[in-house]
């Protein structure tokens, strides 16, 4: 099962280029953290740009699956009309491939079942996908029914953590420290900070950066679902912020919990791929998950 991510940076050319992409009246590369590059920051972006994406990573194929955030998702189902079928056509018309879609996060189920026993499958399941701007948050079974949907955009992901850690390496090094998140995010991971000719163990900081991420999480998630009155049996962290809380959140619930050890980030397109068959494009706001493509599926874009 072939696995690539592509950073989702966007970034428009003047002249043809390796991998560039012409749509929408401008050629475009994929992938690149550079200057000038343009990040989608909201549910519209997502809608603006998916053709584009479809177009880059999906040539030859004649459908794929694709993700959305999973209220958003509900959200269309339940009306029957919005942004899954705005997609469906857009994407239909703008680049010739037909596209099944899939709420994020939950579509991790069935990928995680398939590969543990630690939970019953039959169970309600809180789904917590965690990403760069947002965190879906999701109470789901097996079969893809989802009494309970919320999605925090830009108010909690690794974004909101990395801030508060390098607020702390701000208050303990006395200096200014990059605003570049993809640094941070290799300090944080690393538990190093590079300051001139030194290296500073920052592993403190990291560990409260964790907890007081958490605590503000779970207080605030803890609130919005006794309020809604929603029950659970057993929790799922999936997305990028699983390599960060950890096993920390165990220690916050008496419920089975499952991390994986590793491949997060792409569990929801695993999931996709598990239960449609096709090629899957998990489009976040971070980054482009790609599963069941080529193993060169992505590297000309991101090159």
């Amino acid at each position: 099962m072939g696995k690539v991510k592509v950073p989702s940076a966007f970034r428009r050319v003047v002249t043809s280029e390796q991998g560039a992409v012409f749509h929408g009246g401008y050629l475009w590369k994929i992938g690149e953290v550079v200057s000038g590059v343009e990040y989608p920051n909201i549910l519209e972006d997502l809608v603006r740009l998916y053709p584009l994406v479809v177009k880059a990573f999906a040539r030859g194929q004649e459908k794929v699956a694709i993700s959305l955030p999973a209220e958003a998702y509900v959200s269309s189902l339940k009306k029957g009309e919005g942004v899954i079928q705005e997609l469906e056509r857009k994407i239909k018309e703008e680049t010739g491939v037909s596209v099944e879609v899939y709420p994020q996060g939950v579509s991790a189920l069935a990928q995680i079942f398939a590969e543990t026993k630690e939970l019953d499958e039959g169970a309600l399941t809180l789904v917590i996908d965690g990403g760069f701007n947002t965190i879906n948050i999701a109470v789901a079974n097996a079969n893809m029914n989802i009494p309970f949907v919320f999605t925090y955009y830009n108010e909690f992901g690794i974004r909101d953590l990395l801030t508060t850690f390098a607020e702390l390496l701000r208050e303990r090094i006395k200096v200014e420290m990059t605003a570049n998140l993809q640094k941070l995010k290799q300090a944080f991971l690393r538990g190093k900070v590079d300051v001139g000719f030194n290296q500073v163990e920052v592993n403190g900081e990291k560990a409260h950066a964790i907890d007081v991420f958490i605590d503000k999480l779970w207080a605030r998630l803890r609130g919005d679902l006794i309020r809604a009155g929603v029950e659970f049996e057993q929790i799922v962290v999936v997305g990028g912020l699983a390599y960060y809380i950890g096993d920390v959140l165990k220690e916050k619930t008496n419920k089975p919990v499952f991390i994986p050890s590793q491949d997060a980030e792409f569990y929801t397109a695993m999931g996709m791929h598990r239960l449609s068959g096709l090629p899957a494009i998990d489009f976040g706001f971070g980054d482009i998950k790609l599963c069941g493509f080529s193993e060169e599926a992505g590297k000309e874009e991101s090159e």
